[in-house]
């Protein structure tokens, strides 16, 4: 590491000047080949002076903790002074495990003292409470263009949270007779302001690593009177501003080592850098949401970008229950639920296709949520998730598995539609962002919008990939010319890379789940199904009115029912189909009435009526019974008992998809109607 000593040249207003003096004079450092220029688009930054360079292990800058500013301060841990503004006791404990909100009230306070602060020559040039409101999209002008998007909503979150924050922390000070609680000079924009001081220039107390207060932390600290407390700062993390430090912008891929030391926090570079070259730090793993949120910028090529997916566990459901469980390791603190873009390190880190685009907590979430009896009833006896007990090794069992990638397809389609439907460029096709602010929301949308239908395409090549035999380069040419809304280079070369943790020809339609049937019985089973088709068109109002889902359903049922009633006459099956019927017969005992349970005759009440189907069905049977004559083995499945079990069975294991996925494994497609369509799971053997 080589070190220079003096001031770096500062071509700027004599604020920075001044601030690099004063970190100095408190044993800082600013390398003297650096010097901090002004662009109107990015504001102050650092390069390397005309003529020199920086090489690698070079130790550019150093902040001292005399300088810095957190809620260390507020609490006057040493050596991190508060400099005389001491709140009273009873709001730093009320606050205490709230430092956000303590150490905003004390940069609002020193914002508030001007040249009296210590932390004058710093504040002084830090953005402006004008250029901070600069950053929101609260004018219509600029609202329309986060509309429909997270960020939309994320700023009235963000405005709501800090609202409340002041409001209730100004009321405490007010009746503690603090003065300017008192007097009404904390206000809304000033606590905007420091909030997003904090937000968009602090960096994480990890970087305090190596300082008293961070050793006292520790099991160093644990006999120390403040070792408790600020063990509970430390693992939760606190945000810390380090002056001159944060003048450095922002780019992912530049190599930095942060070092703490007893006294002081330093940068060192780990690359070289060469005449009149901006030098960067790296703030790690941002998104554009919160890079925009926070700092104002976006990146057009921002490999950290994904799409925050908000899922509430609520009250009284299976996936509150499953939430009380113990953690598994893979989950956030928060339960986040992200979808990544393709080129997300995470994604490049992926073994298996359909893992790689979603996070844990999103695959497992949407799987508690798509899980039927069976698999709810496994998960409570394990007190484990699905996911958990199946990620990340091949599942024994995709039909949870599937039924999720397909319940990600529908959400992620609709989200991206959404998007699209209130983007002002496509809603007014001569409107085009203005502004900077505006066109960084624009690419901020784009972004959006290309990884959910890039999620969309994955789980479509994922769900047909597990509804045939046909080779990846075969179903992604199919998809291509069948299904171009979902294909895309990225959705190519994801789907090309990784291997798809499901297996092939384990999706069926109520066509090929027949064909999976010893060839009598299935021939059996297509005479019963167009006798019974025929008897229930008197169901409905025209004989072509009878909906897809009814025609498949009513297969997939009478297709179960003669499965099991083989079974049990010991017809000869296959080894594939003769352990799935056992275990079907296993979780959904044909003789128990919460699966074989006949509705009585109507009239019902709004909430009691049983699917028109399945009344259907059950109205049509003797007629069915006679048309297929003396065949004991037909008239056997279409018991009304084995009717309604064949039905439950179906809506328990039957996997929604998106209508484009059973049209386009379907013998015939122009038939498959609706929004949705259906397929039955049946494992490979």
């Amino acid at each position: 590491m080589s070190v220079s000593s003096g001031v770096g040249t500062v071509q700027s207003p004599d604020g920075h000047r001044k601030l690099t003096q004063w970190v100095v004079n408190n044993n800082g450092f600013f390398h003297s080949d650096l010097e901090i220029v002004h662009h109107a688009s990015k504001g102050y930054y650092a390069i390397v002076r005309d003529g020199k360079e920086l090489k690698a292990q070079t130790r550019v800058a150093s902040c001292p903790v005399a300088v810095a500013l957190s809620v260390l301060n507020v609490l006057n841990v040493e050596p991190f002074s508060n400099h005389g503004t001491k709140f009273p006791d009873r709001f730093l404990r009320r606050y205490q495990e709230a430092p956000d909100v303590l150490q905003t009230f004390f940069l609002m306070e020193q914002y508030l003292l001007g040249e009296k602060s210590w932390w004058s020559p710093y504040i002084q040039t830090l953005p402006t409470i004008e250029d901070v409101d600069n950053l929101q999209y609260e004018a219509e002008a600029d609202a329309a263009w986060v509309r429909g998007t997270n960020l939309e909503v994320a700023f009235a979150s963000q405005r709501q949270k800090w609202h409340h924050q002041l409001e209730e922390a100004n009321v405490l000070l007010q009746g503690l007779e603090w003065e300017n609680a008192k007097s009404g000079k904390y206000s809304q924009e000033l606590y905007r302001w420091a909030s997003t001081i904090f937000g968009s220039r602090s960096f994480t107390s990890q970087v305090l690593h190596g300082t008293t207060p961070a050793d006292l932390a520790s099991r160093i600290g644990r006999y120390h009177p403040n070792h408790s407390m600020l063990k509970k700062l430390f693992e939760d993390r606190f945000a810390v501003l380090l002056p001159l430090m944060d003048v450095l912008n922002h780019k992912p891929a530049a190599r930095v080592e942060w070092q703490g030391e007893h006294d002081l926090v330093a940068l060192q570079i780990l690359e070289d850098y060469t005449s009149g070259q901006e030098v960067f730090n790296n703030y790690g793993p941002r998104d554009n949401e919160g890079l925009l949120m926070s700092y104002g910028f976006v990146l057009e090529d921002n490999v950290f970008e994904h799409v925050l997916i908000s899922i509430n566990a609520h009250p009284g459901t299976p996936l509150e229950a499953t939430r009380s469980w113990p953690k598994d390791e893979r989950s956030n603190d928060s339960f986040n639920c992200y979808i990544f873009d393709v080129n997300h390190p995470i994604v490049e880190e992926a073994k298996y296709l359909e893992r790689a685009l979603f996070s844990y907590d999103l695959l497992d979430s949407i799987s508690v949520m798509c899980a039927n009896d069976r698999e709810l009833q496994a998960m409570n006896d394990k007190q484990k998730t699905w996911m958990s007990s199946s990620l990340p090794n091949l599942f024994d069992d995709c039909r949870n598995y599937h039924e999720t990638l397909a319940q990600i397809m529908r959400d992620s389609r609709a989200r991206a539609s959404r998007m699209e439907a209130a983007d002002p460029a496509r809603s007014h096709l001569d409107m085009r962002p203005q502004t900077q602010k505006q066109k960084n929301a624009q690419i901020y949308r784009e972004k959006q919008i290309s990884i959910l239908r890039a999620a969309a395409g994955v789980c479509a090549f994922a769900l047909l990939h597990a509804c045939t035999d046909q080779t990846t380069s075969d179903l992604l040419l199919s998809m291509q010319m069948k299904l171009p809304e979902l294909y895309s280079p990225n959705v190519e070369s994801i789907c090309t890379r990784l291997t798809c943790a499901t297996r092939k020809n384990e999706l069926f339609t109520a066509e090929s789940l027949i064909e999976l049937l010893p060839s009598p019985t299935a021939n059996g089973v297509r005479l019963c199904l167009k006798n019974m088709n025929d008897a229930m068109q008197s169901a409905f109002s025209s004989p072509d009115a009878q909906p897809h889902e009814a025609r498949v359903k009513t297969s997939m049922s009478i297709t179960l029912s003669a499965l099991c009633v083989s079974y049990r006459s010991g017809t000869q099956l296959s080894s594939r189909l003769s352990t799935w019927i056992q275990e079907l017969i296993s979780s959904y005992p044909p003789e128990d009435s919460n699966w074989n349970y006949v509705p009585p005759p109507g009239p019902y009440s709004p909430d009691e009526e049983p699917p028109a189907a399945l009344t259907a069905m059950l109205e049509a049977q003797s007629n069915v019974i006679e048309a297929v004559g003396s065949d004991s083995a037909a008239r056997n499945w279409l018991e009304p008992k084995m009717i309604c079990w064949g039905w439950n069975v179906m809506e328990e294991e039957t996997i929604r998809v998106p209508i484009e996925i059973e049209r386009f494994v379907s013998e015939a497609p122009e038939q498959v109607e609706g929004q949705t369509g259906f397929l039955m799971y049946c494992k490979q053997g």
